[in-house]
């Protein structure tokens, strides 16, 4: 896959490090936000998150995500 078509991916996998470098902000309690990301859960357990045109959730090591762009 070329890298310049990455952004029109209708799904794609990430790591629990790099969903923890896309919200590792501001953290209360399981709620993170950073750079316009909101993710809800336990790091390693299980959560969900929102924000830059995506959706989606992460259980385990293995975050899944919708972007419709």
């Amino acid at each position: 896959m070329n890298e310049g078509n990455a952004a029109h991916e209708i799904n794609g996998e990430l790591s629990l490090d790099q969903l923890d470098a896309a919200a590792g902000g501001l953290t209360i309690g399981p709620i993170t936000y950073e750079d316009g990301i909101l993710a809800i859960g336990i790091k390693g357990v299980g959560g969900i998150f929102v924000g830059a045109g995506c959706i989606g959730g992460w259980l385990g090591g293995t975050a899944i995500a919708y972007c419709p762009k």
